[in-house]
């Protein structure tokens, strides 16, 4: 066994014996078990002196210590030694108490066992070889004290292993050629060499060179989670790389250890745009006072006449049988070609054709309140373009995108922005949207919003302005839809309705399966989300579904009717029993937990819902329990502090009936809810963003497509312990059509 071996050996030994699994030669104590198991297998006489020549250096003379006053110590270095900068190469060293050139400083006998001894007591490796352990260890050293929290420089040197990078690595190799992907190939270059880098200084270098070409910026130092920022001349989402993780920690190391010796940082702060808060909704981009009163009419004939458009209700096959002979034959071409052989044509068609009627029927509610809707006029404060030709389609439209691009550079200024080639081209993608339509005008309109998605000054207003981008699309498809001011309609951010007249007489079974399919892609009552979106209330969507028929635990009839009765005190007035307050009617009702539990218990049994299981209840305990725990908190960071509610006291008892109820009453209602409803008044209409941060559409027909619920229990309640929402849900889209044929 040669030397080098015999020493790496030692040291790997030792390793085992330290509390970190590492070795540091500047740790005398770390120091001394190396030489002693050195002494092992070399000469104990050759390892003392070499271990005593560096321990015990003798002190330099005045003279000597003058040489050196403008110069910095090598830390760790043995023999001790100096240079200009701290660094290698040295200038001096100390030789036995003699200042010399580091290459005068050999010495008789096994100077070649020592050079090999001292290389690698001080762990250097080759360029083309592995970084040595004690190598890993300097690096691990260095950055320990600047991490906001503990981390490995396994993890770090293992970073551009790991699925999340390599899942960067992919998308970057699929770009399209050009300057972006140049960029952003360039940045997985420099990425990958700081994993593999083994010095801090050339760590160092590599985070000052991203910055240089203006790859990488920071979020604002100070705070506990640590994140790089990627920028958008990469094409790649801002945070493609995640957070906090032990590479996020290894690159701001470096920029923290300069802030705190008093220097700028390495890496410029970058403060994340805010175009939250409503400033790019409907209402930021069309302006509030951009509200305007749309008359609706109901005819003899039960049409709806509304802004100069009439929407008639079709005739229904129970009650026309010629109707229902043609729509038996027309179902041969509508569901079968939209969503496969097997699925259940003839039922989805009538479903479709009540769904559409349905809808009508919400236009008149709004009739009994006045007999107006309030929507936004996008050419304010101009004259209202109403949506009923294909020319005024394209005017709203194209009106609405312009307002779009002011909106935005308005917020950037507002932000202290700079216009960026990176803005610019979000602008012009806008812009050149109004020469498209139909597919491809909903195709760019998705991109543009995967665009601001991915950069820092916009991402955090997708949410909102999603909203206007659902409304563009419509329009887009050649749709009448409008932008209620979420006044007086139930429910629908966007609406979007058929003018389709089926004529039973005269319609071949073609031509009414083309009306149809018109009916049920065109008549839209959109609830728009971003990713599925926050928590929200159930009891309006509840409102705007249809139950099938069915039995109840006991197999005895039950309608569909009751069905949504029952549901509706669920999401409303159930609710309104467990903390007291106002129904969706504005009738006031009490608080009585008595009441609430039991009914749910009622509930619980009509539908053969287990909630007494063990398994139920400890994941229920679980849940009540950590919500109780997160009350708490907010009631010591309130201003002023509330008193904590104490274990046992009458206030933690009924908080925790309370929270018990509430999980048991939203259990019930999800299963109740996806196993009992057949369709959907209402279309749900998603961004979904994925883990690369590219957007794309995933809407509901109320059909076949569909919104499914979760009740959403710790999803955030006050200081007093009541939800944020009324029965807190998500609604999550499938394919029930799909799964009918799998």
């Amino acid at each position: 066994m040669n030397l080098k071996s015999i020493i790496s050996r030692a040291i790997d030994d030792v390793s085992y014996k330290t509390t970190s699994g590492m070795v540091n030669l500047n740790d005398t104590y770390h120091l001394h078990m190396v030489q002693e198991e050195l002494k092992k297998h070399i000469d104990p006489n050759v390892v003392n002196m070499l271990f005593e020549a560096d321990d015990s250096p003798k002190e330099l003379s005045d003279a000597d210590k003058e040489k050196i006053k403008d110069l910095k110590f090598i830390k760790g270095s043995q023999p001790p030694s100096w240079s200009k900068d701290g660094k290698l190469p040295a200038v001096y060293v100390n030789d036995n108490g003699k200042l010399s050139k580091p290459e005068s400083g050999e010495k008789d006998g096994d100077s070649d066992n020592a050079d090999k001894l001292a290389n690698t007591l001080t762990n250097t490796s080759k360029d083309d070889e592995p970084p040595t352990d004690q190598e890993i260890q300097t690096l691990s050293d260095y950055e320990e004290n600047y991490r906001t929290k503990p981390g490995s420089e396994k993890s770090t040197r293992n970073a551009k292993n790991g699925s999340k990078f390599k899942g960067v690595k992919a998308q970057v190799d699929e770009m399209p050629d050009g300057d972006k992907k140049k960029n952003a190939q360039e940045l997985i270059r420099l990425l990958e060499a700081f994993c593999d880098a083994k010095t801090p200084d050339d760590r160092e270098k590599i985070i000052l060179e991203m910055v240089e070409k203006g790859l990488i910026t920071r979020n604002a130092p100070g705070t506990n989670t640590v994140k790089f920022y990627i920028d958008p001349k990469t094409d790649l989402d801002y945070k493609a790389f995640g957070e906090n993780t032990a590479l996020h920690q290894a690159i701001c190391a470096y920029d923290k250890k300069n802030r705190d010796e008093g220097g700028p940082g390495l890496i410029p702060t970058l403060k994340e745009g805010n175009m939250g808060g409503k400033k790019v909704n409907p209402g930021g981009i069309l302006g509030e006072e951009a509200v305007i009163k749309v008359k609706l009419k109901k005819n003899k004939d039960g049409s709806v006449e509304m802004d100069g458009v009439t929407y008639k209700k079709q005739p229904h096959p129970d009650d026309n049988p010629k109707f229902k002979k043609k729509l038996e034959e027309a179902t041969k071409y509508l569901f079968r070609e939209m969503y496969g052989k097997g699925t259940p044509e003839y039922k989805n068609a009538v479903i479709a054709l009540e769904r559409g009627n349905e809808i009508i029927n919400r236009f008149e509610d709004v009739l009994v309140s006045g007999g107006e809707l309030e929507v936004f006029n996008p050419f304010h404060p101009e004259e209202h373009v109403p949506p009923n030709t294909p020319e005024n389609r394209k005017k709203l439209r194209n009106v609405t995108g312009q307002k779009m691009i002011d909106t935005l550079k308005r917020e950037l200024e507002a932000m202290g922005k700079e216009i960026t080639p990176e803005h610019q081209a979000i602008f012009d993608k806008l812009k050149a949207l109004e020469n498209l339509s139909g597919e491809k005008y909903e195709n760019a309109a998705m991109e543009i919003v995967t665009m601001l998605n991915k950069h820092p000054d916009t991402s955090r207003g997708v949410a909102d302005i999603y909203e206007t981008f659902s409304y563009m699309i419509a329009l887009g498809n050649d749709k009448a839809a409008y932008l209620p001011s979420a006044g007086n309609f139930p429910l629908g951010d966007v609406l979007a309705a058929s003018t389709a007249d089926i004529d039973v007489e005269n319609d071949s079974p073609e031509e009414i399966a083309n009306k149809i399919q018109f009916i049920i892609t065109s008549i839209e009552n959109r609830s728009v989300k971003k990713g599925g979106g926050a928590a929200s209330s159930s009891h309006k969507k509840n409102s705007l579904t249809k139950y099938k028929d069915g039995v109840d635990a006991n197999g005895d009839p039950l309608s569909g009717e009751q069905i949504a009765i029952d549901t509706q005190d669920m999401t409303d007035t159930n609710f309104a029993r467990i903390y007291g307050g106002k129904d969706a009617n504005g009738n006031k009702v009490e608080k009585d937990l008595d009441k609430a539990g039991e009914r749910v218990k009622e509930y619980a049994k009509k539908y053969g819902v287990d909630i007494t299981s063990e398994e139920y209840l400890a994941k229920r305990n679980s849940s009540v329990s950590a919500a109780m725990n997160a009350v708490n908190n907010k009631r010591l960071e309130a201003k002023p502090p509330l008193p904590l509610l104490l274990v046992g006291s009458p206030e933690y008892d009924e908080m925790q009936q309370q929270m018990e109820i509430l999980y048991d009453n939203g259990k019930v209602y999800e299963k109740v809810y996806n196993e009992r409803f057949e369709s959907q008044y209402f279309t749900n209409d998603n961004c979904v963003l994925d883990k690369h941060g590219n957007a794309t559409r995933d809407t509901t027909d109320g059909i076949c497509k569909v919104s499914e619920v979760k009740f959403e229990f710790n999803v955030g309640f006050n200081k007093h312990g009541k939800p944020g929402n009324k029965m807190p849900t998500r609604f999550h889209n499938i394919n029930r059509c799909e799964a009918w044929l799998s």
